[in-house]
């Protein structure tokens, strides 16, 4: 149940204030302003990944909330907001007539707030509360959560009531359209569709997190084995360090992010709406190359005219990542990874299976860029061997990293460590960096692959 409320006290909402105030167990925060408690309930449900509740009076009280209850609908946040009112003998809808206002302090919020909302009520019926607190509360919460709101006119706040002989809501008796379970068949098709694609990308979105769904979702990201990117509001999913993570996409990404998703040839999108910030708006070259599965919880997004999606998936998230895990575990050996790294022996046959891995990602041979680590004689033997196959080759060093580790925060970096992810987002930037040629430029570099290990 709710626990918090964020509230500002007015005479429109007296009786709402009291109870609130005085009911045991409930946290009340008391903002300067009625944005702030639309906000604070936001911001508490990105956090928490629970639902708050609002409590303001009526008229500028309401409107004032607005605009943290129309985030909380484009971001599917869950809150529940209370409005007081004006007693109803004196508003203006219990006139019948076409008036602005009637009451002091009058109006009608739930005009005004019906379109950023699941569901709006004003309350004129006291027998009725029941029915609608529960109502809100179970719809701000179920299928793609968002906001609520219950419009309480001072009559009705102030009234006395039987509350055993009050009718509760059931779902079951609502006409309310139910989210698809996920079938076997369906998590079988995606998997395979992964497993056949060269350069498949997994697209984490914020959705997850809402389904609470990021500890299944860190279980089969690691047994798919795929790059991952995030999205704006999504970058808590996985850490910048983890071997999957690739970046962030859109245009508030980055390069690395926005590179791979250009480049795949299957995008797989999970609890992601795709909004215009991540797709651009030259959406028709948006993974152009790509087969784009797209889950999402509201069937709506799924038909955008600003994507193209080739296996649209309508379930919740949680329910479509706990399948996935089930079928993974049944199809793969215990530590098997879908899409697993692999190793080559020093010696031509080794060398030469690299290349076949190669060509199997790209038909054009001169788009290719090949980052090699300097450990050794083991990678001087490799760049002859990628020299004289025509490769665009750069050999990167711990001297290198450590000085674009360093570009890109200010904590100190006390590693020499040469890893494959910042060696692609180095290659990725817009860094002068030059590949390998039998220049002077080059005499460091050909040094250090013989100096370090």
């Amino acid at each position: 149940g709710i626990t918090d409320v964020f509230m500002i006290t007015g005479g429109g909402a007296m009786h709402l204030d009291d109870g609130l105030g005085h009911e045991p167990g409930l946290h009340c925060v008391y903002n300067h302003h009625e944005q702030a408690c639309a906000i604070a309930a936001e911001s508490y449900a990105r956090i928490h990944n629970r639902i708050a509740a609002v409590c303001v009076t009526t008229g500028p009280g309401g409107t004032n909330a607005i605009t943290g209850v129309v985030g909380g609908w484009l971001d599917s946040i869950p809150m529940l907001v209370i409005s007081g009112q004006v007693r109803y003998d004196v508003t203006a809808r219990s006139t019948g007539l076409g008036i602005r206002a009637f009451g002091d302090q009058e109006y009608d919020i739930c005009k005004s707030v019906e379109p950023m909302t699941k569901y709006c009520e004003m309350v004129i019926d006291p027998k009725r509360i029941r029915y609608a607190v529960e109502k809100a509360l179970y719809l701000a919460q179920t299928g793609r959560p968002g906001p609520c709101w219950l419009d309480i006119p001072l009559n009705v706040q102030g009234a006395t009531v039987e509350t055993d002989e009050l009718e509760g809501f059931d779902q079951t008796k609502e006409n309310l359209t139910a989210i698809p379970s996920v079938t076997n068949e369906q998590a079988d098709a995606i998997i395979e569709k992964i497993r056949q694609a060269k350069r498949p990308v997994l697209n984490a979105g914020n959705g997850i997190r809402i389904a609470g769904a990021f500890d299944v979702f860190r279980r089969v990201a690691d047994k798919l084995g795929i790059p991952v990117v995030t999205g704006w509001n999504s970058i808590d999913l996985m850490e910048d360090e983890h071997p999957l993570y690739t970046g962030r996409a859109g245009n508030m990404g980055d390069r690395a992010g926005n590179f791979a998703v250009q480049n795949s040839d299957l995008l797989f999108s999970v609890g992601s709406r795709l909004s215009i910030r991540q797709v651009n708006y030259d959406w028709p070259a948006w993974a152009k190359h790509a087969f784009v599965i797209m889950n999402d919880i509201d069937a709506e997004e799924l038909k955008k005219p600003s994507l193209h999606v080739e296996m649209p998936v309508w379930a919740d998230a949680k329910d479509l990542l706990e399948k996935l895990e089930s079928r993974l575990n049944e199809k793969l050996a215990d530590g098997e990874v879908l899409f697993k790294s692999f190793t080559i022996s020093n010696n031509r046959d080794g060398f030469e299976t690299l290349f076949q891995r190669i060509e199997s990602v790209s038909d054009d041979l001169n788009k290719v860029k090949v980052g090699l680590e300097a450990t050794g004689h083991y990678s001087y033997n490799l760049l002859g061997f990628l020299l004289d196959k025509g490769l665009t080759t750069f050999v990167i060093n711990p001297l290198h990293t450590n000085l674009y580790r360093k570009s890109l925060s200010l904590r100190k970096t006390k590693t020499d460590k040469v890893d494959s992810r910042t060696i692609a987002t180095m290659m990725m930037s817009d860094m002068n960096l030059k590949s390998y040629s039998d220049t002077s430029y080059h005499n460091e570099d050909l040094k250090s692959l013989t100096r370090y290990r």
